[in-house]
């Protein structure tokens, strides 16, 4: 049942149409049979506008080097390499013009030996990170300029706070996030630091949603210009509300306003 012939003919002539011819990987053992192993497109005059090959591991199927050929008949080759749990440890790719090939060595946690604690390339440059067991999410980060990232998670799994790299030691969280599915019309808010104006009074946007995961609302913290002599003001842009028929249709939205501050979990009708 795979395709092994395609055409596109596009418009009308045959200076537009496209061939694709492709062949499979086959390990019947193993009931792996439909991997494209190899693919050539060309035009109706025959001339070759794209190959592309890859080679499989057997009993796997894991995808070990993928060869795309450039137009002087040469390949770019990239080869992947496997530990013993099927996770990626060695990514090489194709070589540059004086025979060098940059690649990615990764490590795994060794708790549950899923999760990438670390990658290093071939100049010696590391990315660090750790992760949260409990829900196999990532606790903190460090990338090759040694910039860290922290999360924290609620009981629930879901991002509590997040602090960057210009937070870290200050004890001033970069975002911060609440849920509130309790509610009538369910929201969450979400509070990212100002460091131009106030770190204690942060941008905020709320997000409604309905059972459906679909967003009804939105609010945004702004500042508006008032008027000539009135100078500025602060306030939440609210999105127009979404209506939907029984069907799930959109049937109705309303144009954007704005609000007074201080009521970010009240839905604005």
């Amino acid at each position: 049942g795979n395709i092994i012939h395609f055409v596109d003919g596009a418009d009308v002539g045959t200076q537009d149409d496209v061939f694709a011819e492709i062949g499979y990987f086959k390990d019947e053992a193993n009931y792996i049979v439909g991997k494209a192993s190899k693919i050539v497109v060309t035009d109706s005059s025959g001339t070759v506008l794209r190959k592309r090959e890859a080679i499989f591991e057997n009993g796997t199927g894991n995808l070990s080097q993928v060869s795309i050929y450039l137009a002087n008949g040469s390949a770019a080759t990239s080869n992947i390499a496997y530990n013993q749990y099927g996770n990626i440890k060695r990514l090489t790719g194709p070589s540059n013009y004086k025979g060098q090939r940059y690649s990615l060595t990764y490590t795994y946690d060794d708790a549950v030996f899923t999760h990438n604690t670390s990658v290093t390339d071939s100049f010696g440059y590391v990315s660090q990170g750790s992760y949260n067991l409990k829900y196999g999410k990532v606790v903190n980060t460090t990338d090759i300029n040694n910039n860290p990232l922290d999360y924290t998670y609620d009981q629930f799994g879901r991002v509590a706070t997040i602090v960057g790299p210009y937070q870290t030691g200050t004890g001033l969280d970069t975002i911060q996030f609440e849920y509130h599915p309790e509610a009538t019309i369910p929201w969450a808010l979400t509070q990212h630091i100002d460091v131009y104006r106030n770190v204690n009074d942060p941008i905020e946007t709320v997000l409604f949603t309905d059972g459906l995961k679909r967003v009804l609302q939105t609010k945004k913290d702004t500042t508006i210009h008032a008027g000539e002599d009135a100078g500025t003001r602060d306030v939440m842009v609210v999105s127009g509300h979404v209506k939907f028929d029984f069907l799930g249709r959109g049937i109705e939205q309303y144009y954007p306003i704005t609000e007074s501050l201080g009521k970010p979990g009240v839905f604005n009708t």
